[in-house]
């Protein structure tokens, strides 16, 4: 090799770029090793030489670099961000008090808040949120197919794709899918398999042992028991009451006694 060129070789600097090892000459002025290396081949060799980017003499057909791969690997990382993603539950907040405690208004106020961002009312999120009301003295809503109804009904109405999981099933049964004594079972069965939906779960009750019972089996909880706080609690509806009193006295056209004697 001529003196000049290992002179230019030694101010090389080997930098790796994708599955190539790209080496490049930083000495004066800036010149790519391989046109040096093709200058000198092409001056001491007659035939036919095609010089691109170095290629690294490592390739994945050979079987000594896919044996080393293999018994590096313990596991493929890829893998396991998909196993935990599948198997990974979602997160409860369960919200518990006495009748009277402000467990429904608390809920509306959440519900408001999460909206915004959700496709309920913004069409271009990709956030789904449903939810659902059971109120015991109506026949409509106080039965357990009725709330697996109602969610599943506002989560299609945000992404209508989601009813192939339903057609199939209604399809054969008609409106008898949602009333029959089986409508429970088919609706769980259904609403289980809808994909990767439940990442966060608000459960609001009354603190009944049974419900206790069925809940503590959930995991990944937090607990928010109104008896416990109930001096926050107390705070917090007392400024409701004062902001829909002032609201009512706008409207309405009060005068300070009057909104005094209403709150």
């Amino acid at each position: 090799m001529p003196s000049s060129l290992l002179d230019e070789a030694r101010g090389v600097i080997q930098t790796h770029t994708g599955s190539s090892d790209n080496i490049r000459y930083s000495g004066p002025g800036i010149m790519n090793i391989n046109k040096a290396v093709g200058d000198f081949y092409q001056s001491h060799n007659t035939g036919p030489v095609s010089f691109g980017n170095i290629q690294s003499q490592w390739h994945l057909s050979d079987p000594q670099t896919q044996n080393c791969l293999l018994d590096l690997q313990t596991t493929d990382p890829r893998k396991d961000k998909k196993r935990i993603e599948d198997t990974k539950e979602g997160q409860v907040l369960w919200i518990k008090g006495d009748p009277g405690k402000g467990k429904t208004m608390l809920l509306c106020g959440i519900i408001d808040e999460m909206s915004a961002l959700r496709r309920l009312r913004d069409k271009n999120a990709t956030t789904l949120l449903s939810f659902f009301f059971y109120q015991a003295t109506d026949s409509r809503i106080n039965n357990a197919a009725a709330v697996l109804r109602g969610l599943i009904y506002l989560l299609i109405d945000q992404q209508l794709l989601l009813i192939k999981h339903i057609r199939k099933k209604y399809n054969h049964a008609g409106k008898a899918l949602f009333e029959d004594i089986n409508a429970w079972v088919i609706l769980s069965e259904i609403f289980t398999n809808l994909p990767k939906l439940l990442d966060f779960i608000i459960v609001s009750s009354r603190n009944w042992p049974d419900i206790k019972e069925r809940l503590e089996r959930a995991g990944h909880k937090v607990r928010l028991c109104l008896e416990l706080n109930a001096e926050s609690i107390s705070t917090a509806i007392r400024k409701y009451i004062g902001h829909k009193v002032h609201q009512l006295a706008q409207l309405k056209k009060y005068d300070n006694k009057t909104r005094v004697a209403v709150l």
